[in-house]
């Protein structure tokens, strides 16, 4: 199972990202570069958007990862990816992580070019694998240095 939940992550380049703030809740298309063990996801928005002010306000978050367009309805896999949250502050970090997100989003490249960038670390605390309509398997992961 944590083979598919890898794979899951590593395939996809899409999610759907759950924020909470003093608005309430808040979801937003993402697009996600995940580090080389899949253990964090990346993701960059602009700051003056209510995801990085919910972001600020409450690191907790959820992420969807699914293959929808991929598999057939009966068979879909949807991995719910619950972490906290991080701003990247470290200058050789965000040189990579930009990098790392020009290369696998080319679509992104004007985006990239803003200096009001925020680039946010998921650490992975637990997932939830839904394989098909009626199996559910949950994860803890291991606390992360």
């Amino acid at each position: 199972m944590l083979a598919q939940i890898d794979t899951l992550i590593r395939e996809n380049t899409l999610c759907v990202l759950a924020t909470a703030g003093k608005e309430g809740p808040h979801t937003s298309l993402m697009a996600y570069v995940a580090s080389s063990d899949g253990k964090q996801i990346f993701l960059v928005t602009p700051k003056d958007t209510l995801k990085y002010r919910n972001l600020c306000h409450q690191p907790k978050v959820s992420l969807m990862v699914d293959t929808r367009e991929r598999a057939p309805r009966g068979q879909v896999q949807a991995l719910t990816i619950n972490g906290l949250a991080v701003e990247m502050t470290v200058p050789a970090e965000l040189v990579s992580t930009r990098a790392l997100f020009e290369e696998q989003h080319p679509h992104l490249r004007r985006l990239m070019q803003s200096e009001q960038l925020a680039f946010m670390r998921v650490a992975i605390t637990s997932v939830q694998l839904l394989d098909g309509p009626q199996k559910a398997h949950f994860v803890q992961m291991p606390p992360q240095p």
